[in-house]
Formats: C-alpha cells, sequence, structure tokens
C-alpha cells in the first residue's frame, strides 16, 4: 500500500510539471528552442528528478519537447511543414468530432458560451471563451480517444496560437466565426457546422503561419 501510494504522489507531482512547464510555454515564458534541464527545474520546483523526468517523457511523447541524447530537453522548434501537418489533422478530427457531438451538446451550454462570447469587450479575454466551444465540442462528441487526441493537438498548437491573439482584428474576425458555429449548432445543422469549423481552423492556420514566417525572418 506504501508503494502504491508513493507511485500515486510521484504520478500527481509529474502531471502538476508537466502543466507547469506547459503553461510556461504557452505563455511564452520558455520559448522554442529553449534548453530544459532536470536539476534546474526539480530545485525550482522543490521535487526530485524522478517526477521531472516522468513530465519530460511526457511532453516529448507529445510532441511538446525533443529529448536529445547527451543535450537532454528541449522545447519544440517547429517549422511550417509541421504546422501545415498538425492544422490538417486537427481540421479532420475536429470536424468529425463537431458531427458526433451535435446533438449531445446541451442547447443551454452553447446558449452561455454565445453570451460569455458576445459579452467579450477586450479582444485579449477572447481567448478562454474560444478554447471553451472546441473543448465543449470534444467533450460531448462520444469517443475518449478522439477526444484525447483532439486534447494533445490543442496543446499543440496553442503555443502558436497565442502569436494569433496578439492581433486584435483576427480575435474579432474570430469571435464571429465562434457565433457563426454556435448557431449552426444550435440549428443542429450539421453541414454548416462542419463546414463553419473547417473554415475557422483554415483561418486560423494561415493567420499563423503568417505570423510565423514572420517570425522566422526577423530572427535571420
Amino acid at each position: 500500500m506504501k508503494e502504491k501510494n508513493n507511485f500515486l504522489k510521484r504520478q500527481n507531482f509529474s502531471d502538476s510539471i508537466y502543466q507547469n512547464i506547459l503553461e510556461e510555454i504557452f505563455c511564452r515564458k520558455l520559448k522554442h528552442g529553449t534548453r530544459l534541464k532536470e536539476r534546474e527545474v526539480a530545485e525550482k520546483l522543490g521535487v526530485s528528478r524522478t517526477p521531472v523526468r516522468e513530465a519530460f517523457y511526457k511532453l516529448s511523447k507529445d510532441g511538446i519537447i525533443d529529448i536529445i541524447p547527451f543535450r537532454g530537453a528541449v522545447v519544440k522548434k517547429w517549422n511550417g511543414k509541421d504546422l501545415k501537418e498538425v492544422y490538417e489533422i486537427r481540421s479532420s478530427l475536429e470536424c468529425l468530432a463537431i458531427r458526433l457531438a451535435l446533438p449531445n451538446i446541451p442547447e443551454k451550454k452553447l446558449k452561455n458560451l454565445k453570451e460569455r462570447l458576445k459579452k467579450v469587450k477586450e479582444e485579449k479575454d477572447f481567448m478562454k471563451p474560444d478554447l471553451s466551444l472546441h473543448r465543449l465540442v470534444m467533450n460531448h462528441c462520444g469517443n475518449e480517444r478522439l477526444g484525447s487526441i483532439l486534447g494533445n493537438l490543442h496543446n499543440l498548437v496553442h503555443t502558436f496560437r497565442i502569436l494569433d491573439a496578439q492581433f486584435p482584428q483576427r480575435n474579432k474576425q474570430s469571435r464571429k466565426e465562434h457565433l457563426q458555429i454556435i448557431d449552426a449548432l444550435l440549428r443542429r445543422d450539421a453541414q454548416e457546422s462542419v463546414s463553419l469549423m473547417a473554415k475557422h481552423i483554415e483561418n486560423t492556420k494561415n493567420n499563423i503561419l503568417e505570423d510565423f514566417f514572420k517570425e522566422e525572418g526577423n530572427s535571420e
């Protein structure tokens, strides 16, 4: 029993470290290409190196960091091809998810989210209700594996969506697209919901790729 408790405690530490590193990447405190050292992370968080190593393994498995022999862990540096591939996969899977979720999402939740989006006054506050729509679709698609895969994909692209959030005009357009998707879901219109979601993801991909290549050009 003691061994089991120790394992669960270590697992909780590992999950917390995973989330901590993920949030620092999302907030761009840890930029792409930053080296992560087990000992430094362990000392900073006041834990042993074992849960840090486990968190690194999960981050690597999810494609968020690279573990390089004799160098340790490095925040993954993406290229345009990586981004295109992830968004192509995301578009296909999220369109499937919205079709499956359509009859399951409670009308009340959709209306509440619509009101939240309409009340957003500062475009910088748009990110949370934006994510809420995608989570609503994932949580009601009725397919745990699909929801899990989409969750990982959202983690992968979220660092680049932070870039997109720096441009208020794009957030304004994205909010409009979200409201259109919600209206289609409220009408239980499967074809329109799928079409609008595909268009929204394509627009997001194009915006992020544009910003990505600008950053690449500025860093040369």
